[in-house]
């Protein structure tokens, strides 16, 4: 009886410490205390006990984790730990425009392959083609635009 009532108590405590702690390992050991405790009281105790006492954990633990979900949030803890950002005035950067193809330009940094250039007057972040690398002052030209990510190639290659 002991045993069970360790494992109840350790896997809800266990299942609370993931919110806190990282990582997703208290969250699993809680789990296993949980079935744990489960498959020991469909042990211990008499035959129609044993089954109620698993129903209890199974639906005690479901009513405990929507009550969670639902009050957390909204406590003091809750709050200092939940992300509280408003997104409304976010604008994400917009992909290159493929009217970029063939522009020709210079590096401002080494391209490593990776790095910045001036193409048509303005800063870009590039990626050099094949993964090459290119000095600072390299004559570049776009050679296609892939994943948001402007490639550029030496501006003397094919």
């Amino acid at each position: 009886m002991a045993w069970y009532i360790a494992l109840l108590a350790g896997g809800l405590l266990l299942l609370i410490a993931e919110v806190f702690l990282p990582g997703g390992i208290a969250g699993t050991f809680g789990v296993l205390a949980l079935v744990g405790a489960v498959a020991l009281g469909l042990v211990i105790f008499p035959p129609p006990w044993g089954f109620l006492a698993a129903i209890g954990v199974v639906v005690g633990g479901g009513v405990f984790f929507l009550l969670w979900v639902k009050l957390f949030p909204r406590s003091s803890a809750g709050r200092r730990i939940a992300l509280q950002v408003d997104l409304t005035n976010y604008k994400s950067l917009a992909p290159p425009p493929p009217e970029l193809i063939g522009v020709t330009g210079e590096t401002l940094t080494a391209l490593r392959p990776a790095g910045i250039a001036t193409l048509d007057g303005k800063r870009h972040d590039v990626l050099a083609d094949g993964g090459e690398w290119l000095p600072v002052g390299a004559n570049i030209r776009v050679c296609a635009i892939r994943n948001g990510q402007i490639i550029v190639c030496a501006a003397d290659s094919p």
